[in-house]
């Protein structure tokens, strides 16, 4: 705590005194112990030696070197900044617990949201979008026409009943995958394909991704995950935006990551439609066994990559109510699609 010597000049009387820098004030003492105390945010430098107190009566101080008085005054200054600090600090922590609180709604209502705004989107206006992003990255592919006649018609002979239109698009790459799209687009890797060695498998891979459609995981997911331009865009009123994001996002949809839960209820429900058209559920499991004998778990598919947790979800399977390890007749006709599938070029 610095003290200086210095003169106080009140109603053009001088007076000896003493100042000593307090809290938020000065403490100027005179001859005779009396004190007087100034405000730091009244003060100001006067001149080169003086500070002014600026309330009436004029009053005025007066240090003995220019010196004495800068450093003073940059005490004095400092002395501002602080107390500034700690008025804005109590707002500061305001808006920061706020802020929070905001963050931690966001996360918290943004599933349910996002599931709530996905439920109510028109299914007519999801599947003009689903189109139109379809269309958007056909031409990155190069689609395998004779296959995606035979897929769909493999497709089409399970007979999954649908809202939608799905139509199944076999491509050809050395990627390991396959996904869904908004509106009833599934895309097949031919590599995929080359991998089942069974048709129940191929029926497995279709069934879950048919669910992703057919249950609206994809719009959902797509509400989720793009949620903040999507929000925004509802927010303004401009729904026709929403399909805007998503097909600007088209790409986006090929290795679109969904919750466990919404996997599992794919897995569930593709087992149950398997199971209710006399298909071998174990078709999943072998699905699953022969995605991870072929790739290495340091490189995993992309399907396995965005679909994770293998070995639970196979022991899931397992313990489903529809599956069954028992004999299942022969569908001769997915039987011979598959054959075709398998051999056409």
């Amino acid at each position: 705590m610095s003290t200086y010597n210095a003169i106080y000049l009140f109603n053009e009387e001088e007076h000896k005194a003493e100042v000593t820098l307090l809290k938020g004030k000065l403490l100027i003492m005179l001859e005779g112990q009396q004190k007087i105390y100034w405000y730091h945010h009244q003060i100001k430098r006067d001149n080169v030696y003086t500070f002014q107190y600026t309330t009436y009566p004029p009053q005025l101080l007066r240090l003995h070197t220019s010196a004495l008085a800068d450093e003073l005054d940059a005490q004095i200054d400092n002395a501002k900044k602080k107390a500034n600090i700690t008025k804005v600090a109590p707002l500061a922590k305001v808006l920061l617990i706020f802020l929070l609180i905001a963050a931690l709604a966001y996360l918290l209502i943004m599933p349910w949201a996002a599931s709530a705004l996905a439920n109510r989107f028109p299914v007519s206006y999801e599947k003009k979008i689903g189109e139109k992003a379809y269309q958007s990255i056909k031409a990155e592919f190069q689609i395998d026409e004779k296959r995606s006649l035979l897929l769909n018609d493999f497709f089409q002979r399970m007979n999954f009943p649908s809202k939608y239109d799905v139509q199944v698009t076999v491509v050809k790459g050395d990627e390991v995958n396959a996904f869904a799209m908004p509106g009833g687009h599934i895309i097949v890797y031919d590599k995929i394909i080359n991998g089942t060695r069974s048709y129940p498998e191929l029926c497995a891979l279709l069934a879950h991704e048919f669910t992703h459609i057919e249950n609206r995981h994809t719009i959902r997911t797509l509400f989720r995950q793009l949620g903040s331009s999507i929000f925004i865009s509802l927010i303004l009123g401009d729904a026709s935006a929403v399909g805007g994001v998503i097909i600007k996002n088209a790409d986006y949809l090929k290795n679109l990551s969904y919750s466990r839960a919404l996997e599992k209820e794919a897995d569930e429900n593709g087992l149950r439609l398997l199971s209710e058209r006399g298909i071998d559920p174990n078709g999943f499991v072998r699905l699953f066994q022969l995605l991870r004998q072929q790739n290495p778990a340091s490189q995993p598919s992309e399907w396995m990559s965005s679909h994770p947790d293998i070995n639970k979800r196979i022991k899931a399977i397992q313990r489903n109510i529809f599956y069954s390890e028992g004999k299942y007749p022969a569908d001769t006709s997915l039987h011979h699609l598959f054959l075709q599938l398998q051999t056409a070029d």
